[in-house]
């Protein structure tokens, strides 16, 4: 998360701005904005390009993660005049005439906490800027649509928000919300997360079935196994091609393989199975991010399947037969034991078969919102302004 604005204050002293007149040192002190707190106040991110694949992202959903009392109401001391947060803007360009698309996962206008999912393209060859404003008095609804923050090959986006509150909700325009059987809200790699038991029957029941035809594909999210003490710890199982005929499960048998992914067609057919790197049982208790991404989910052929595993790719190859599964869940597949595993940023996707660069992109964002980007805030002097960075 960005925690810079009390750094930045800490780290200001007498000397260090030596030349600065004391109007803008009063203004740094009082919010880092000399002008009145009516007044918006601008700021910037700037995302490294030394965090991104080697190319770039077009529609890119940067995570900004962020916990400072500049985000805060401004009851609680912070530049913020809705509780809901509505009054945060964001833009393309440095004259803020050119909105972003933005959900807002969570909010807290006490602390000035926030996660917010920000539709952007990322360059890879120079750094990426996001600009926004934040302090507008006139604003009380929200200023994006956030289903937009999600392009049209998203299928599903399960957040599962909050960690006290389960929810299954998506946040695209499909509406492919779950139905939660069982599971328990747990904290998640980002916000929230389902935590699965294998000794009951754990699973997210969805009525929709992505993934129905010969295009490109892409499934991902986060998982933090906590036991390995049966079949296949985390399942995804979608019946493919509009029916049983192919599926995907995901997990590790036993500790027999390594990470292994298997895909397959109905019972007694070859199956695929990916392999992710290092054994499950080094990963007990850690997050990890997984994208298995191909040209066609119904295709048998492993040069079609790509695997990543915390960014890095994996290596695909044929394996035995599993007996036919036709549930679409998420979880307990109600033939054999469900997962000991919490899980987060559920997504499936068609059209688009994701990149390395892209995964890699998206791996350093969620897992180290704070070093993928910087924040400033801007202050004017002399009539013209400059950023200073958290």
């Amino acid at each position: 998360m960005f925690n810079g604005l009390s750094q930045l204050k800490k780290g200001l002293s007498k000397g260090a701005i030596h030349g600065l007149n004391g109007g803008l040192m009063q203004g740094l002190n009082s919010g880092l904005n000399p002008r009145t707190k009516k007044t918006p106040t601008p700021f910037r991110i700037v995302i490294d390009k030394s965090k991104c694949g080697a190319s770039n992202s077009t529609d890119f959903p940067f995570l900004f993660s962020f916990s400072d009392k500049f985000f805060s109401n401004i009851s609680y001391g912070g530049r913020m005049f809705n509780r809901n947060g509505y009054d945060i803007l964001f833009y393309s360009d440095a004259a803020m005439s050119v909105p972003l698309s933005w959900e807002i996962e969570y909010y807290d206008a006490t602390t000035g906490t926030g996660i917010i999912w920000i539709k952007t393209n990322i360059t890879y060859q120079v750094d990426t800027y996001i600009y926004g404003k934040i302090g507008v008095p006139s604003i009380n609804t929200f200023q994006s649509v956030a289903t937009s923050a999600w392009d049209s090959n998203y299928k599903r986006v399960l957040h599962l928000p909050n960690g006290t509150t389960l929810s299954a909700n998506d946040s695209t325009s499909n509406a492919a919300n779950g139905t939660v059987t069982g599971s328990a809200a747990a904290a998640g790699k980002i916000d929230g997360g389902v935590l699965m038991n294998s000794s009951t029957t754990d699973y997210i029941t969805f009525t929709d079935t992505p993934l129905t035809s010969a295009q490109a594909f892409s499934i991902s999210w986060w998982e933090k196994v906590t036991a390995d003490t049966n079949n296949f710890p985390s399942r995804l199982c979608i019946p493919m091609n509009g029916s049983s005929d192919r599926l995907l499960i995901v997990g590790n048998k036993n500790g027999a393989f390594n990470t292994p992914f298997f895909w397959g067609r109905s019972a007694g057919a070859t199956v695929m199975r990916a392999l992710g790197g290092a054994s499950l049982a080094s990963n007990i208790g850690t997050w990890r991010k997984v994208l298995i991404t191909g040209s066609d989910p119904r295709s048998m052929t492993a040069a079609d399947w790509k695997i990543y595993l915390n960014g890095s790719a994996g290596t695909v190859d044929p394996f035995g037969a599993f007996a036919a599964i036709t549930t679409n869940r998420f979880g307990y597949d109600g033939t054999s034991n469900g997962g000991d595993a919490t899980f987060d940023e559920l997504r499936i996707s068609d059209g688009v078969q994701r990149s390395a660069d892209w995964e890699l992109t998206e791996y350093n964002n969620q897992s180290s919102p704070s070093t993928f980007a910087t924040l400033g805030t801007e202050v004017a002097l002399n009539q013209s302004n400059f950023f200073i960075m958290f």
